[in-house]
């Protein structure tokens, strides 16, 4: 059975949107791997303590969530709320974001990004 030309193209777009989708499981293993060095999203992640924990980060202003973290007056001023597009943004470039963050570590990927951003939606106490 020959597949119309037509559908080709459709199935070829269908596969390719399918294999950039944000996966939360992947962005979980990448900040448990990458971030966790100065991070912490869950309880039992084994983050490290140099940044400000990021439970529930997702729907909340910059710079609260972590009582005991000095924030940057930078970040502080940002009045960045974290959803999507900010984090996009954030995690591209930090201190092009938010010049005077403390944070210093882009992620250079966007596929790594948009996993990430998934995992912190996917997280207790997000709004998504």
């Amino acid at each position: 059975m020959r597949v119309p030309i037509v559908i080709m193209p459709v199935a070829f777009l269908a596969l390719a949107a399918s294999a950039s989708a944000a996966d939360a499981a992947a962005g979980r293993a990448f900040f448990r791997e990458v971030c966790t060095q100065c991070h912490t999203a869950e309880p039992t992640d084994g983050g490290g303590e140099m940044g400000p924990t990021l439970f529930s980060l997702f729907g909340r202003p910059a710079a609260v969530g972590d009582a005991a973290f000095p924030y940057s007056k930078a970040l502080k001023e940002s009045k960045l709320v974290w959803n999507a597009e900010t984090l996009e943004r954030f995690l591209t470039n930090p201190m092009m974001t938010v010049p005077g963050t403390t944070m210093l570590m882009p992620v250079p990927e966007q596929q790594d990004r948009e996993n990430i951003i998934a995992y912190f939606q996917s997280l207790p106490g997000s709004t998504k």
